[in-house]
């Protein structure tokens, strides 16, 4: 359990250097490649929360605004 909890934590240290060395290139180009490859990694986390979300949002008023509020803080 020790080894999972601090692999976790030494991964989310790794994830957190490499997105702060990618989005803060100066270089468009690197800037990109940046998001490029933090983008997908970010989906894998939020989709799972996501989607269940939106799904029962047609059945749940609470939960349409909660997907309102997902989808508007996502584009801003």
């Amino acid at each position: 359990m020790f080894s999972k909890i601090a692999a976790s934590a030494a991964d989310a240290e790794l994830r957190d250097q490499v997105a702060r060395h990618a989005l803060a290139a100066d270089d468009l180009h690197q800037l990109l490649r940046g998001w490029g490859r933090l983008s997908p990694e970010v989906a894998l986390r939020v989709a799972p929360i996501l989607l269940p979300v939106h799904a029962a949002a047609a059945h749940d008023p609470e939960l349409a605004i909660l997907a309102r509020e997902f989808d508007d803080n996502r584009r801003s």
